[in-house]
């Protein structure tokens, strides 16, 4: 499921063109690049707080200036397609550890389901994007078979 996940993610990337980047809803949501920067800061935030011997290759995406304003670290595609993949790729061995630790995360009853989580808070993301895409006009119906075709590879 979570590798699926990252292939969804990574279409997603691979299909927007250049100015669809800075998009937003024009009603003052996050750019289409900015969101997808949170979706892989999320990762980096509950590894480090939840499970931080499992970073891995996961790094922070963003981070709150002391005014409180946030800061993008990285911004090119590539990048956050890489962070991701890095980001899910620690998440799915600091589940497994877990498991055969027979512990869990503190709130959650099992491992997994911070991986769940995970898919739930990209899913949002990638939903509010394609919603911000429409809004601006732009159709990118490789993007959505993407989105609802992968599910079955895995």
């Amino acid at each position: 499921m979570v590798r699926t996940n990252g292939r969804i993610n990574a279409a997603m990337i691979d299909g927007l063109e250049p100015d669809d980047w800075n998009l937003t809803d024009g009603l003052g949501g996050e750019s289409i690049r900015d969101q997808l920067t949170h979706i892989a800061h999320f990762r980096y935030g509950w590894l480090k707080e939840l499970a931080p011997e499992h970073m891995g290759n996961a790094r922070a995406t963003m981070k709150r200036g002391d005014d409180g304003s946030i800061q993008m670290l990285i911004s090119e595609p590539e990048d956050i397609k890489t962070s991701l993949l890095d980001g899910d790729e620690a998440a799915f061995q600091a589940v497994q550890a877990a498991k055969a630790q027979g512990r869990s995360f503190e709130g959650y009853a099992d491992p997994a389901m911070i991986l769940a989580r995970t898919l739930a808070h990209d899913a949002n993301h990638r939903g509010t994007i394609m919603s911000v895409l429409r809004i601006n006009g732009r159709k990118r119906p490789e993007i959505r078979q993407a989105m609802y075709g992968l599910w079955g590879e895995e």
